[in-house]
């Protein structure tokens, strides 16, 4: 098998944990490939799902030098959600790796096919030919429309995130409740007395969804009340009490 004990996929965990590594893009010059832990994102695909961004061989050669930069190697991927963008597609696939030492551990990576990509920090760039020309790779939670992400993922850093937009808290627990590659997340932040959530947008969106929650709670609707924003794209706020409508509409369409 595969599989290692406990103990070593304990360990296969922590040296994806590594704080750095690195990949020669074929644009040239290097990627830094951080990430504070793994993190499987398990979410359904949309119901008409478009092609792969690239041929299988072209996918496979590039997952398997994401594999190479984290000092694995990929021994299979599967595809896992498919968002769609103002460009194109995102295609989130989880790698199964394997190290030199036999342990073994899943990472997530995203693979966006779009006309053109700016250098962005973290962005593995790839030529792809044809009239699609650049696809975009990134490894979990390194979401490049998301820079704010990784940073509310784990206890400690969420703790110091949430502390510069003057919540006091210290998390016991961080779960991600729901993400959407390249568009939104939420973080459900808990400690022993209280649980927050915090939205995780695009930078230049977090001030006016902050500004409308506001203008929505001063005019008498129910919505959470807002503990603060940052300008890199995150929104902090409190939990309502009852049952979430997501949770109620589930219910009924599966007793239908």
């Amino acid at each position: 098998s595969l599989r290692g004990t406990a103990d070593q996929q304990h360990e296969a965990i922590s040296l994806a944990r590594s704080e750095s590594s690195s990949v020669a893009p074929h644009s040239g010059g290097a990627v830094s490939w951080r990430d504070h832990h793994v993190w499987t994102v398990r979410s359904s695909p949309i119901s008409l799902v478009p092609p792969a961004p690239l041929g299988t061989d072209r996918l496979a050669g590039i997952l398997a030098r994401v594999a190479e930069a984290l000092d694995c190697h990929l021994v299979s991927f599967t595809a896992t959600v498919v968002e769609p963008t103002d460009e194109g597609y995102v295609h989130g696939y989880d790698l199964f790796l394997q190290s030199a030492d036999g342990l073994t551990g899943h990472r997530q990576v995203f693979v966006e096919a779009t006309a053109g990509i700016d250098p962005r920090p973290g962005v593995l760039t790839v030529p792809i030919g044809g009239s699609r020309g650049l696809a975009a790779v990134w490894l979990y939670p390194n979401d490049p429309a998301l820079p704010a992400l990784g940073s509310v993922t784990d206890v400690v850093s969420a703790r110091l995130s949430l502390a510069e937009l003057g919540v006091d808290i210290e998390p016991a627990d961080v779960t991600v409740v729901s993400y959407r590659p390249s568009q939104r997340a939420v973080i459900r932040v808990a400690s022993e007395s209280q649980t927050i959530f915090v939205k995780v947008v695009a930078p230049e969106k977090a001030q006016s969804i902050a500004e409308r929650h506001e203008l929505f709670r001063g005019s008498g609707i129910p919505v959470p009340r807002l503990l603060g924003w940052s300008p890199n794209g995150l929104i902090a706020m409190t939990a309502l009490t009852g049952v979430d409508a997501q949770s109620v509409v589930g219910h009924r369409s599966a007793t239908a």
